[in-house]
């Protein structure tokens, strides 16, 4: 055996018991230690979990209000330029009220006036066109049942061929523009033969 290796701490050797305890009470200190570092390490990523989902439900509530926003001005805009546009087109419509009076009067006897008619029926349906571009199409009345969202009734007429509330005649076109009612069809509806004929509608008969 050389003098490094008597050097050396014999493996087989114990340890002391004083010197045991206090190696033990070293490691049992440090995993103590440890284990609060541990606790504590939980405890923050618990409480930064929190943070993230009230944080995430923030996001969340306000991108529904922001999306409930945006739609809601979006509607309010759309309704906005409908309103606008209905109230031009209402004052178009007047005008092709006279073109459809004057078509109904046209009396073709010479080639110069039926020149001037085909120019004139040029003209009204290039009208027509224009409006149904814009979105605005006519009411379906003459011989539909009465709907008061799209007719209002001026007149009744008693008749046995057919049945009650059917629109028998229109006296001025109605016009709807998207879902919007531009301008109501009056018409004359059919009421049971034991009701007067040609009398008034009831709303007339309140205003008179």
């Amino acid at each position: 055996m050389t003098d490094f290796d008597s050097n050396l701490p014999d493996p087989n050797a114990s340890v002391p018991q004083a010197e045991s305890t206090e190696l033990e009470n070293a490691l049992a200190q440090e995993v103590s230690r440890l284990v609060g570092q541990l606790d504590v390490c939980n405890a923050r990523i618990l409480e930064k979990d929190q943070q993230l989902q009230e944080k995430e439900q923030q996001y969340t509530r306000l991108y529904a209000d922001f999306e409930n926003y945006r739609r809601r001005t979006q509607r309010e805009k759309d309704d906005l330029q409908i309103n606008i546009k209905a109230d031009v087109l209402k004052e178009v419509l007047t005008v092709m009220d006279n073109f459809e009076r004057a078509k109904s009067q046209i009396q073709i006897e010479t080639e110069r006036e039926e020149a001037i008619n085909d120019s004139y029926q040029a003209v009204y349906r290039q009208f027509l066109m224009t409006l149904e571009k814009l979105g605005v199409t006519p009411i379906e009345a003459q011989g539909k049942p009465f709907d008061p969202v799209f007719h209002e009734a001026v007149m009744q007429t008693a008749s046995d061929e057919h049945t009650e509330e059917t629109v028998l005649a229109e006296f001025q076109r109605g016009y709807v523009i998207g879902d919007k009612v531009l301008r109501h069809a009056v018409v004359k509806v059919a009421t049971p033969t034991s009701s007067l004929t040609d009398q008034p509608s009831s709303e007339d008969a309140a205003g008179a």
